[in-house]
């Protein structure tokens, strides 16, 4: 699969889904997994609009293995993307949309969200 088959096996996801490493790496032709094939992977998703958590998999792996896995999802679209984005990048607009989410449905999503990305707070 290459990177632009993953974005659309992403969006029939549903705009999320978990990826191995090892298919990150065939995405871009790659042969091993190193620091800038890492790099590569990285600007490739954003390219193709993607974003991912957790972020420390891609981002500041010294070892990276190929059945290491990270999440995937289109990014800026959609509530989970948000909600995603928001608490990844925690800011005040970010903060005003997760208090939005405060109902018992968004309450369990958002709790659900901060599972995923290692977040407590």
């Amino acid at each position: 699969m290459d990177m632009k088959q993953l974005a659309a096996w992403v969006d029939e996801q549903g705009g999320v889904g978990r990826v191995e490493l090892r298919q990150l790496r065939d995405a871009v032709d790659a042969d091993k997994l190193g620091k800038l094939v890492m790099q590569r992977i990285a600007r490739e998703l954003s390219a193709h609009g993607l974003g991912y958590f957790p972020r420390e998999v891609l981002d500041d792996n010294d070892q990276p293995r190929q059945h290491q896995s990270v999440r995937l999802y289109r990014k800026g679209t959609g509530q989970t993307a948000r909600a995603i984005e928001a608490v990844l990048e925690p800011s005040d607009v970010g903060d005003a949309f997760l208090n939005d989410l405060n109902t018992d449905n968004a309450r369990e999503m958002l709790s659900r969200i901060r599972e995923l990305v290692g977040t407590t707070d």
